[in-house]
């Protein structure tokens, strides 16, 4: 049975979340043996070849190659990719320095809240208040597992430590707003991620005196190796399909499980003792994952220029997520975006193309080939579409796009009154 794409993104980031969950203890065992630069090194080493192996057998070579002549999308994601993985993890390492773990993890799970105040301005699409409800509620969760429920004080020595995992944290969140808002192909991305990481540990390692030193021990090999072939590599993809395919909130959101789970696995591979209080701080943590399924499950409404815009559109950029049609990838890859509104179908006669507008544009029931039905059955999921009503749609670069729409129909409840 093939899955949805909805399907797929929740079973792509639980995953994801299960992997992640043992970062801070694989990182902390190979660390501790041969310190954190040489341990960035050979992570992104592995995972830079891992994902260039996943680019080939998936058949993105030529993805790739579009990616990599595109320089100004060349430099804005290894720019994203050097803050999401080598960025982040150097603040944290030298914030953690100055100041407690339990701090340390609280400051570093501000980040999807911070994500979600970066949405509208980058993404360019809107936050409901429920979601950023939502996301202060599982906060509260994590608080709970990490500090046993206990407020915890921060001294002034050690608040320029804490601005350093604030930094960190501020990294993540940009980060993957910027990545949300691209559209190339992800294994692509991923491979270009850890490349531009990999180069930019190589350049500071010199700077800060670290050499190369090979003699490791076993745990610290087992370390590498998981770390670099699937937290930064398959794992990577796993957390990026669901970023771009679903609301990137429900990636957000899902990350505050992680220390529930860190908490599971250390108990399991380190013995460290286990809370039954873990247990009840899971429930606002399970809590506002479904109040974001509930908010996820429609399409993010577009805030774009929209000046000139009548009509409230919605942005379905995400149902194209794998698709690399030749047909629809050059209109959607990049900035490019696919908007959407609902239009009555008694009404609706064809686009007529009058706007000369330079995007694709169709309805549910007259997409191209080039549109997947697996795209299209997601659509009008998302769009929530009655029985006479259609979806029109137009992909292309997001103010083309935005004109298409805004100047030749209306949505239906408009035209119905």
């Amino acid at each position: 049975m093939q899955l949805s794409i909805r399907q797929r993104g929740y079973l792509f980031i639980s995953i994801a979340m299960v992997e992640l969950s043992l970062l801070a203890i694989l990182s902390s065992i190979g660390a501790s043996n041969i310190g954190t630069m040489q341990l960035l090194f050979f992570v992104f080493l592995i995972a830079s070849l891992t994902s260039l192996f996943v680019v080939v057998c998936k058949r993105r070579t030529a993805a790739l190659r579009n990616l990599l002549y595109d320089r100004r999308s060349l430099g804005i994601l290894a720019f994203a990719g050097i803050l999401n993985f080598a960025g982040a993890q150097l603040f944290l390492t030298m914030g953690v320095l100055g100041t407690n773990p339990v701090v340390v993890s609280i400051v570093l799970k501000l980040w999807p809240i911070l994500l979600a105040v970066m949405i509208p301005f980058l993404v360019r699409t809107k936050v409901e208040w429920p979601q950023m409800v939502a996301l202060l509620i599982a906060f509260v969760g994590v608080y709970i597992i990490i500090t046993n429920g206990v407020f915890v004080s921060i001294n002034a020595q050690e608040l320029p430590f804490v601005g350093l995992i604030i930094l960190s944290a501020l990294c993540t969140a940009f980060s993957n707003a910027i990545i949300r808002g691209r559209n190339h192909d992800i294994y692509s991305e991923v491979f270009l991620f850890n490349l531009a990481s990999l180069a930019f540990v190589a350049v500071l390692m010199p700077v800060l005196g670290v050499h190369l030193n090979l003699n490791m021990n076993m745990p610290s090999i087992i370390s590498i190796l998981f770390l670099g072939a699937i937290t930064y590599s398959t794992g990577a993809l796993l957390f990026f399909y669901t970023l771009r395919a679903l609301n990137p909130l429900v990636a957000a959101n899902a990350s505050y499980s992680t220390p529930f789970l860190t908490m599971v696995f250390s108990f399991l591979i380190l013995g460290t003792p286990f809370r039954a209080y873990y247990f009840y701080a899971l429930v606002p943590i399970i809590g506002a994952l479904v109040i974001q399924d509930r908010y996820s499950k429609r399409a993010a409404r577009y805030v774009g220029a929209g000046k000139r815009s009548t009509t409230t559109l919605f942005d379905v950029t995400g149902a194209f997520v794998d698709n690399t049609h030749p047909h629809i990838n050059p209109y959607i890859r990049g900035s490019g975006r696919a908007l959407a509104i609902k239009i009555d179908a008694v009404s609706y006669s064809g686009y007529d193309g009058k706007d000369n507008c330079n995007c694709i544009v169709f309805t549910n029931r007259d997409p191209p080939p080039s549109v997947k039905k697996e795209e299209m059955d997601f659509i009008e999921d998302i769009m929530g579409v009655g029985p006479d009503e259609l979806v029109l749609t137009a992909i292309g670069n997001a103010e083309s796009a935005e004109q298409a729409l805004s100047q030749h129909y209306a949505p239906a409840k408009d035209i119905l009154e």
